[in-house]
């Protein structure tokens, strides 16, 4: 991923998620014909591509590539991409939303902080391809926020991964928790 933090300390990348945890709650059940990978939508903004997840309060994302404005995107269904567009609206914490015209799958969101330990689901989506794989929450002394630890399918991902959805793995629900945002390079 492009994004990369100025911290470092000895020896690893860690991926940093935009967290969504607020509140103690899980908002809204997933729509039940979907997989996480379904709500998963391509943003293409002016200042280039990133990712999002339909949920019910919208379509959210970092706004890396627009936070203002008109954005493009494309909704996956079963018969394929749909291109869309809306309008963005700041969210707080560095969160957008925009509210899509269509019905889309949409994810359920967990805003309780995942304990470090707690195993996640890592979605990508890159047109009809998805990738989905698995990580591990852990705590990085010194830093506030929410991290993955490193392995093997993280490492591999590109600019194009920034706003890929995190979900919860241990549950049916598969609730999103947070977005990926970028790397945190420890030297």
């Amino acid at each position: 991923m492009s994004h990369r933090l100025p911290i470092r300390a000895p020896g690893s990348v860690i991926a940093v998620l935009s967290a969504l945890c607020l509140t103690s709650c899980l908002i809204a059940p997933p729509d039940p014909a979907s997989t996480p990978a379904d709500a998963i939508v391509q943003i293409h903004g002016s200042g280039g591509e990133e990712l999002g997840v339909a949920t019910d309060y919208g379509i959210v994302f970092l706004g890396h590539t627009q936070r203002g404005g008109t954005v493009e995107y494309t909704a996956w269904y079963g018969d394929g991409p749909s291109p869309e567009s809306g309008l963005v609206e700041p969210i707080g914490g560095g969160l957008f939303v925009t509210e899509p015209e269509l019905a889309v799958h949409r994810s359920a969101i967990d805003f309780r902080t995942p304990k470090p330990g707690t195993r996640v689901r890592v979605v990508v989506r890159k047109g009809r391809g998805v990738r989905e794989f698995a990580a591990r929450v852990v705590a990085v002394e010194g830093a506030e926020g929410l991290f993955l630890a490193p392995n093997g399918e993280l490492t591999r991902l590109g600019a194009t991964a920034v706003g890929a959805g995190i979900f919860l793995d241990h549950d049916a629900s598969h609730a999103l928790i947070g977005l990926l945002s970028g790397e945190l390079e420890l030297t």
